[in-house]
């Protein structure tokens, strides 16, 4: 192949890396923890449950895709007071949060496969800090942040899906 073709080539894949990469999640502004919005966040749809936490009630969207997951609440402005999102995780591996490209400060619970608050965690907007489970946690339950704290749920209290549910 002559040189031309093969820098021409090269070129070509190196600009469509670069161009993946920036479209990707992680693509910073120079030296600052501020992200790129992705022009390609693509819409993900997300199920919808009710949650009872205590005698209080959540509208929780849960994210059990990957890509559910990769998104999260990202770029969303607000959320509303009792709103939540469920990620549904693998309790046989280390979980971890991080507030990337993520606008609202958020409380994290973790929670154990029997419904049982583990732990909170309260998260800053665009904040690569990470918040790591300390035990084996089933799901992460993202609120407004102190929104356990104003409700009086505590470490120990249970979370149960409402089974009786009728679609919108």
């Amino acid at each position: 192949m002559p040189l031309r073709t093969c820098l021409k080539s090269t070129a070509l894949l190196i600009g469509i890396s670069l161009s993946a990469l920036a479209l990707g999640d992680a693509t910073y502004l120079s030296n600052t923890p501020r992200l790129i919005k992705s022009q390609q966040l693509q819409a993900v749809e997300f199920e919808r449950v009710k949650l009872q936490v205590g005698e209080h009630l959540l509208d929780t969207e849960i994210a059990e895709t990957a890509a559910q997951k990769t998104q999260g609440l990202m770029w969303r402005e607000s959320l509303p007071e009792d709103s939540a999102m469920l990620f549904i995780l693998d309790d046989r591996q280390q979980q971890c949060f991080w507030m990337r490209n993520t606008l609202i400060p958020l409380t994290l619970a973790y929670i154990d496969r029997n419904g049982r608050i583990i732990e909170f965690f309260d998260m800053q907007p665009l904040s690569d800090e990470t918040h790591c489970a300390t035990k084996p946690a089933q799901f992460g339950l993202e609120v407004n942040q102190g929104w356990f704290a104003r409700k009086g749920i505590v470490p120990g209290d249970r979370i149960r899906l409402i089974e009786d549910q009728q679609p919108d």
